[in-house]
C-alpha cells in the first residue's frame, strides 16, 4: 500500500467517524448494533439510568417525535462495558 493510499484511508475513516457523531439512532438501530430485539432495547436497554439520554425532536402540532440517541454516545456507553474497562456505568 502506497503512503497516499495509506493516507486516504485515514482521511476516510475520520470523516465516517466525524458524520458518525451527528447521526441519531432509532430503537431499531440500536437493537441492530447491539444484536438485541427491539423490545429488549425497549425495555431493558434505553431505560438504563446510565444510558445516553434520548433525544425528542418536534413533530408539529405541540407533539414530540419517537426517542432518538446519538450514536457516538451510545457507541462509547457500550465500550465503556469491555472486559477490564475499569469501572461499568449501568
Amino acid at each position: 500500500m502506497s503512503e497516499a493510499d495509506l493516507i486516504e484511508r485515514i482521511a476516510d475513516t475520520l470523516e465516517k467517524r466525524a458524520a458518525l457523531s451527528y447521526r441519531l439512532w432509532t430503537i431499531e438501530m440500536i437493537a441492530t448494533y447491539l444484536n438485541r430485539n427491539a423490545d429488549v432495547v425497549r425495555q431493558r436497554i434505553v431505560s438504563l439510568p446510565t444510558f445516553p439520554k434520548a433525544i425528542r425532536l418536534p413533530a408539529g402540532d405541540g407533539r414530540v417525535g419517537k426517542p432518538q440517541w446519538k450514536a457516538q454516545e451510545v457507541i462509547e456507553w457500550v465500550e465503556s462495558h469491555k472486559e477490564g474497562a475499569g469501572t461499568r456505568r449501568g
